[in-house]
């Protein structure tokens, strides 16, 4: 699986500001708007910006 330009630069993000991995899966369960999303997480889901 080779990572998208924008998927690469949203880890190394992730890293270089030392998110922890559980918050980072939670991050990107919230902006796939996944059911099993932390529900107060505040971001945006991906869905909504279409």
């Amino acid at each position: 699986m080779i990572p998208t330009l924008n998927k690469d630069a949203f880890f190394a993000m992730m890293l270089e500001e030392a998110v922890p991995p559980p918050l980072v899966s939670q991050i990107l369960l919230r902006l796939y708007d996944h059911p099993d999303a932390h529900p107060e997480l505040p971001i945006m889901p991906a869905l909504a910006l279409h």
